[in-house]
């Protein structure tokens, strides 16, 4: 009895960076569509406003994004348990696409890194919409980032697992404030 037990229990859990974690994605697809529904709105804008810009900043700009959709997905993506699943976007299906599993490998940095390149798609641009004068989509840049972040914080990193990721550090916190976090 004690050993069918013992199975029960290691199926509904899966290790990474030596936490155990729900074998099963904490989202639901709806999670999934609303948060990705946000990153491409936010994209869309970025791709715009950065054409408004001038070129050289349109292209860093989509090119840092780029890397972002690809380089930063193999660091963290391909490696995380709940990989080619359900996320809190849909970069986890995205990475089953793009690359195998990395098995046994840590997500720790590249959610370090993940943050950063999101913070640095937000501010690269903005420096330009003020600087230009363009304050008016600067502001409507600054409620677009706040509210996809609000969205990914509220229903996606308050009920995500990965107690080390740093955005997800915030998003329980505002779960906590909000009732939907213990």
């Amino acid at each position: 009895m004690t050993d069918q037990k013992t199975n029960e229990q290691e199926e509904l859990v899966c290790i990474q960076d030596g936490c155990k974690y729900p074998k099963n994605p904490p989202w639901s697809p709806v999670v999934t569509k609303l948060t990705s529904l946000w990153i491409l709105i936010f994209f869309l804008a970025g791709v715009y406003g950065t054409l408004k810009v001038g070129f050289s900043v349109f292209f860093i700009w989509t090119l840092i994004f780029c890397i972002k959709l690809y380089v930063i997905r193999y660091i963290v993506c391909a490696r995380c348990p709940y990989y080619g699943e359900n996320c809190s976007c849909f970069y986890g299906k995205l990475a089953a696409r793009l690359f195998e599993k990395q098995e046994n490998k840590s997500m720790k940095m590249g959610l370090w890194i993940d943050c950063f390149v999101w913070y640095f798609i937000f501010l690269y641009p903005l420096y330009y919409y003020l600087k230009l004068d363009m304050d008016v989509y600067a502001m409507f840049w600054v409620f677009l980032f706040f509210a996809m972040s609000g969205t990914l914080s509220v229903l996606a990193c308050s009920t995500c697992p990965f107690e080390f990721c740093p955005q997800g550090y915030v998003g329980r916190i505002v779960g906590k404030i909000m009732g939907l976090r213990k």
